[in-house]
C-alpha cells in the first residue's frame, strides 16, 4: 500500500476541521498530521512538519490563510497548499492564485471530488479551478532562461534534492536553494513538479531528457 500523503489541516472552527477529518479517514492514501485554527499557528506547523500537501481556509483570524499562503510558500516555495472556504469569490479565488496556491475547493463539493482534486494537486502541483495554463496566462510566459537555470530545471527534471543539486552543479545548498527559488519564481512556477511541466511545454526540457540552451 502507498504511504499516506501527510496533509496539515487549517481551518478556526473545530466542527469544520473534524469533519474534513472524518471525511479524509474515509481515504487511506490520506492521513492528517497537524491542525491549526489561524494562520500564524499554519505557517509554524508547517515548518515544523513540513507536510505533503496543505488544506488551509482563506478567511482566518489574525494572519489569514492568503498571508499564510505567502509565508509558507516564502519559506518553502515548492510547498503545495490548496485553499478552500465556503463559497468561491472570484476575488478570493485569485488572490489565491496570485499567491501561489495550488488549487482553491469549495467546502461543500462531495466527499470524492474532494479528495480527487487533493490527489491531483499533490502529484501535478495544481487542481480545479487553476491548471498550469491559467497561472502562466495570469503572471506572464516564462522568461529566458540562463545556462545555469537550464541546468537547475534538468536536476528538477532528475528529482534532485537540493543537497543533490548542490553536488551536481558544484555549489552549496544554500546557493542550490537559492536558485531553486529564484527559477520557480522566473518560471511562475508553484512548485517543482510544474516547473518541469511548463519546461516540457515551452521546450525548454526534451522528451528525450535533454534540455534546450536557451540564452539570456
Amino acid at each position: 500500500m502507498p504511504v499516506p500523503l501527510r496533509l496539515l489541516l487549517v481551518d478556526d472552527h473545530p466542527m469544520v476541521r473534524a469533519g474534513v477529518v472524518a471525511m479524509l479517514n474515509l481515504y487511506p492514501d490520506f492521513t492528517i498530521i497537524a491542525q491549526a485554527g489561524d494562520g500564524a499557528e499554519a505557517v509554524r506547523l508547517h515548518a515544523q512538519h513540513q507536510p505533503d500537501l496543505t488544506l488551509m481556509d482563506v478567511r482566518l483570524p489574525g494572519v489569514d490563510g492568503i498571508q499564510a499562503l505567502q509565508a509558507i510558500r516564502e519559506a518553502q516555495p515548492d510547498a503545495c497548499v490548496v485553499m478552500m472556504s465556503s463559497d468561491a469569490l472570484q476575488a478570493d479565488v485569485s488572490r489565491a492564485q496570485d499567491a501561489g496556491a495550488a488549487g482553491y475547493l469549495v467546502k461543500t463539493s462531495p466527499h470524492a471530488h474532494f479528495a480527487r482534486e487533493l490527489r491531483h494537486a499533490h502529484e501535478h502541483g495544481w487542481c480545479q479551478p487553476f491548471t498550469p495554463e491559467s497561472r502562466r496566462m495570469q503572471k506572464g510566459a516564462p522568461t529566458r532562461l540562463s545556462a545555469r537555470e537550464l541546468e537547475v530545471l534538468e536536476c528538477l527534471r532528475r528529482g534532485l534534492s537540493n543537497n543533490d543539486i548542490g553536488k551536481a552543479l558544484n555549489i552549496s545548498p544554500e546557493t542550490a536553494i537559492s536558485h531553486v527559488k529564484a527559477l520557480l519564481t522566473k518560471m511562475s512556477a508553484a512548485n517543482r513538479t510544474e516547473a518541469v511541466s511548463i519546461g516540457y511545454e515551452t521546450g525548454l526540457l526534451r522528451v528525450d531528457g535533454g534540455s534546450s540552451a536557451v540564452p539570456m
